[in-house]
């Protein structure tokens, strides 16, 4: 993650990326993730809609599962 973003907190890094540093990054980390036991979460973060929810959270390694996703829209 280093040179991508600002780390700021222990696993917790900002990044403002365009789609293909985005894309750039998730191949590299493909290669180094534990796919059964790390996850790396990217979040698109501005306004959601209940529709949009699956177009904001991606991952590399574990797949990111809400447990209820009406928690997570205002």
């Amino acid at each position: 993650m280093k040179g991508y973003g600002d780390h700021v907190q222990y696993s917790v890094f900002i990044c403002q990326l365009t789609g293909v540093q985005e894309a750039e990054l998730k191949a590299k980390l493909e290669d180094i993730v534990h796919h059964k036991q790390d996850q790396v979460m990217f979040v698109q973060i501005g306004p959601v809609t209940k529709n949009q929810l699956d177009k904001r959270i991606s991952t590399v390694g574990k797949e990111y599962l809400p447990r209820d996703i009406t928690k997570l829209i205002y």
